[in-house]
């Protein structure tokens, strides 16, 4: 759900979403397992493919070679005014806000918990994956975090959550304006796959987590 709100997506139907959800989440867990690859890799091509391009579009790569640097970073400045307050006061408080929207960003790591009662060497397979969770937030959310506010600055007129596409999106910004067509589409159709993502893991974690309460297994486990 990261991807939708950063970027948005188009609304899709929801009834294929749960049908899918559903299919996946009545399979083996080796089904959901597999599932979740499919979708985490989509996933991570993306966001390493827009950071990469940002950096290419940051240093003049683009078909215009508009040289952007630390631009913005000058001129308003990384940090906004919250609520028109002057100083350190108002970029403290206006990072304090956005930090209050997006720490919900960083949950989701406990579905590792919850596969590992059915994870196959869970000994070996739950440390190396948590493990690989810092790097995820430094690469991922950190430098995806700074590419951004290096391609576009934060009073950007056409930044806004209104849209229903990937018309919001700081990098289908950066990228129409470098005269780069047809990604804001390709970049649709991979956000796409996200509320698929999350509707699997949810189902998921909260069937096992049910269970667990209801003191009963879960009828179509690995271990079966």
């Amino acid at each position: 759900m990261v991807f939708i709100n950063c970027f948005g997506a188009r609304k899709c139907s929801l009834s294929s979403h749960i049908a899918c959800a559903r299919l996946n989440s009545l399979h083996f867990t080796g089904a959901y397992g597999e599932a979740e690859f499919i979708f985490a890799s989509i996933k991570v091509l993306t966001i390493t493919g827009l950071i990469i391009l940002g950096i290419v579009l940051d240093l003049g790569g683009g078909p215009n070679h508009d040289r952007l640097g630390f631009r913005y970073w000058k001129h308003p400045g990384p940090f906004a005014q919250f609520d028109n307050i002057a100083g350190d006061k108002g970029r403290f408080l206006a990072w304090w806000a956005v930090m209050t929207q997006a720490a919900y960003s960083y949950l989701g790591t406990e579905i590792v918990a919850v596969a590992a009662g059915e994870a196959k060497n869970p000994r070996r397979n739950i440390p190396k994956a948590m493990n690989r969770v810092y790097i995820r937030i430094l690469l991922f959310y950190i430098g995806g975090v700074t590419i951004i506010g290096l391609l576009v600055p934060w009073n950007d007129p056409d930044l806004g959550l209104s849209t229903s596409t990937a018309a919001g999106s700081p990098f289908v910004i950066a990228i129409r304006r470098a005269g780069i067509k047809g990604l804001p589409s390709l970049i649709n159709a991979c956000l796409l796959t996200s509320p698929w993502s999350a509707a699997s893991s949810d189902l998921y974690s909260s069937s096992r987590a049910l269970c667990k309460c209801l003191g009963i297994r879960p009828l179509l486990s690995q271990a079966d």
